[in-house]
């Protein structure tokens, strides 16, 4: 060809192999903190002659990752009903094909995403304080929440308890009978509801100590029992208590 037909495609070549995106640009609505099962939108936008490429909102320390083709210069990525795992920072980047060869932009700065209700789930007990053997307690679990008709589960943290209750209201009470040694340890609550056919999770709650009184006390009056001259159907009585004791212990 002709040394100017050569000399455009050159230039061209060297248009096409030195394209520089531009770092694209990112903003929410809506603005602020963002409460639990609240709809967000995170927007990239991107100022460049090099249209119809992808962008793709990463969370920078978590699982979230989504790419969307544009024929424009920017597109929005809609997070419905947000839950505290989508708490974090978010970049975008831009990536588009010019004459067969792929170009990234760098990423874009951080968008930081806040979810509020984390601390709205709260626990007590009634009685408050230590329980003797042998008492009923009620614990209750409730959360600060506009997603009713939940399941509160409350969770021995060392132990085998475990129970759960849907309530249609903001709060469930658990009721232990007649508490044993084997109840003693830290207790968490937790909600679980569903909004538009998706399962929402709460953060486990503050523990709460349930202490059982009377174990020291049993366990020496049986031993000074033994100790002391007694009959032998008395003897029988006190062992079946030891062990029972041991056993709870």
């Amino acid at each position: 060809g002709s040394p100017l037909v050569l000399l455009e495609t050159l230039t061209m070549l060297f248009i096409y192999s030195s394209v520089i995106l531009p770092k694209p640009s990112i903003s929410k609505r809506p603005a602020g903190e963002l409460t639990w099962g609240q709809d967000v939108s995170v927007t990239c936008s991107i100022s460049t002659q090099h249209l119809g490429g992808t962008f793709t909102l990463q969370q920078t320390s978590g699982s979230f990752r989504k790419s969307q083709t544009s024929s424009t210069n920017s597109v929005t990525f809609n997070i419905p009903q947000v839950t505290f795992s989508n708490e974090g920072s978010y970049q975008c980047q831009y990536q588009t094909r010019v004459s067969s060869r792929d170009f990234n932009s760098p990423q874009s700065d951080s968008i930081r995403l806040s979810v509020t209700g984390k601390e709205e789930l709260y626990i007590s007990m009634i009685p408050v304080g230590n329980v003797t053997w042998g008492q009923t307690v009620s614990i209750t679990c409730s959360i600060s929440t506009q997603h009713l008709g939940g399941t509160f589960t409350l969770q021995q943290s060392s132990g085998s308890f475990r129970k759960s209750q849907t309530s249609s209201t903001n709060s469930a009470t658990f009721n232990i009978p007649q508490v044993t040694f084997s109840n003693e340890g830290s207790y968490q609550c937790q909600y679980q509801t569903r909004v538009s056919g998706r399962e929402f999770r709460s953060p486990q709650s503050d523990s709460i100590r349930l202490s059982v009184t009377g174990k020291e006390e049993l366990y020496v009056s049986i031993r000074q029992g033994f100790q002391a001259e007694t009959s032998a159907p008395l003897k029988v009585i006190l062992l079946e208590s030891l062990l029972l004791v041991r056993t709870e212990m």
